[in-house]
């Protein structure tokens, strides 16, 4: 996939989509500029499939119904029916991150992966792990991920670094604008 440096609600729901059917969507979502969850899917407005049919959209989401329903919608209902495959899981883990509700985020990663020291998580569910780590005194869930955590201070350091707003964004946009930690801080 190409890199846009524009957001853009088709763009945005057509990277969600390949990104899913390739199993990357939580290794690299943040890799493009994502305009949140309305987003994620369809909406039969400004956001839609010219050429390809939508209902395989939504067949390889685990359903499609006759009610029209927006993305935060749809993914509520999939979740409220327990009709949850995994790449809907990705799509309900990413919708957390992208409303920046860590500990929604957290309650249900443990419903859809294994969370140990042991696993790999994709990357972006670490970065949002590392963190939740550093927000909370009393985490549902405890994580190390010591790479994770190493790069995270990095970002502080380097966000600490600049008084001037503009400059900090930029300078974490050049080294950190792939990552979630810069789409929770920055991002609107």
């Amino acid at each position: 996939m190409r890199r846009y440096d524009v957001s853009d609600r088709n763009i945005s729901m057509l990277a969600t989509y390949a990104l899913a059917k390739k199993g990357e969507l939580a290794e690299h979502m943040f890799d493009y500029p994502v305009v949140g969850v309305d987003a994620m899917l369809p909406n039969g407005k400004d956001i839609k499939f010219e050429l390809y049919p939508e209902y395989q959209l939504y067949v390889y989401l685990g359903g499609r119904y006759k009610q029209t329903m927006n993305a935060r919608q749809y993914i509520n209902f999939q979740r409220r029916i327990n009709r949850v495959n995994k790449p809907m899981a990705d799509y309900v883990l990413c919708a957390h991150l992208f409303d920046r509700n860590l500990d929604a985020f957290v309650a249900d990663l443990k419903k859809y992966y294994e969370v140990n020291d042991s696993v790999t998580l994709p990357r972006h569910y670490r970065e949002a792990l590392t963190l939740y780590m550093h927000t909370h005194t009393a985490p549902a869930i405890i994580y190390k991920d010591n790479v994770g955590a190493t790069d995270y201070e990095d970002y502080q350091v380097l966000e600490r670094k600049f008084d001037n707003e503009r400059d900090r964004k930029n300078a974490l946009r050049r080294m950190y604008g792939n990552t979630y930690w810069y789409y929770y801080d920055y991002q609107r």
